[in-house]
């Protein structure tokens, strides 16, 4: 039977909007949403699949119904199937076995033999990620309303992979001055002091150089500030890479001082 946007699932929504909203990592919203699914639809698997840009494959990030071998052994490359007209056409899909169209069948389904699927896209900054998928053993199931709230719960899934990205994003500004790509003053400080109170409880010894650019208001005058800029990123990229791995690089203003 078709689902209404009734009260009922309106709540739900609302439920996993919130959900959504609070949570810190994207795990905690997709599982969210992933659970939602499975009890509007009573559905056999929901699964968030996204893209794996390095190997141009999908992966299963998260999903109920699909054993843990399954999950972590799945990958398949994009091709140009009814899976790529949905992630990069954007065109919402349905699906059901008593279909004739076996290619399609065999495109969309993951672990489980299903009755009808529906799968629509996720999208991060409107660039396509990857797809919500959901099916259920009875043929003929999904309805458009079906389809519609299945958007509603992409759309979170979208929100829960962009708002963990903005925080991941946020933590490594704090760290990371971006003017250079060092570390910033106040997170190369309290490494410092770790390293002196953990050199004097063991008897060792801390090493500490300053290096001063100079000139670079000549730097400014003779390439631009832009070429300034990207002489210090350079230079500091210079840094990072020779020092070694127990070592780290931090940008040292004059007006920043130790207390």
């Amino acid at each position: 039977m078709p689902r209404e946007l009734g009260r009922a699932c309106v709540v739900t929504l609302a439920g996993v909007a919130d959900q959504v909203s609070n949570a810190f990592y994207a795990e905690s919203g997709l599982h969210a949403v992933v659970q939602a699914a499975c009890d509007i639809f009573k559905a056999q698997t929901v699964a968030v699949v996204l893209i794996d840009e390095e190997k141009d494959e999908l992966y299963v990030k998260l999903g109920r119904g699909l054993s843990a071998r399954f999950t972590t052994s799945f990958s398949r490359q994009l091709g140009t199937g009814v899976l790529a007209e949905v992630i990069h056409g954007g065109m919402a899909l349905t699906l059901s076995s008593g279909e004739t169209d076996k290619e399609a069948y065999d495109d969309v389904r993951l672990e489980q033999d299903f009755g009808s699927a529906a799968v629509v896209r996720l999208t991060f900054n409107r660039k396509p990620i990857g797809y919500l998928y959901c099916d259920h053993r009875q043929s003929n199931y999904f309805s458009s309303n079906d389809l519609q709230i299945l958007r509603c719960l992409a759309n979170l899934a979208s929100m829960a992979i962009q708002k963990a990205w903005l925080q991941q994003r946020l933590t490594h500004l704090a760290v990371e001055d971006p003017a250079t790509g060092l570390s910033t003053y106040s997170y190369f400080y309290r490494r410092f002091c770790d390293e002196v109170a953990r050199a004097v409880r063991y008897g060792e010894n801390v090493a500490l150089l300053l290096m001063e650019l100079s000139n670079l208001s000549r730097l400014e005058d003779i390439y631009g500030r832009a070429g300034a800029f990207e002489i210090r990123r350079y230079l500091a990229r210079c840094f990072k890479e020779n020092s070694r791995g127990i070592d780290f690089a931090a940008r040292f203003r004059r007006n920043q001082v130790m207390a």
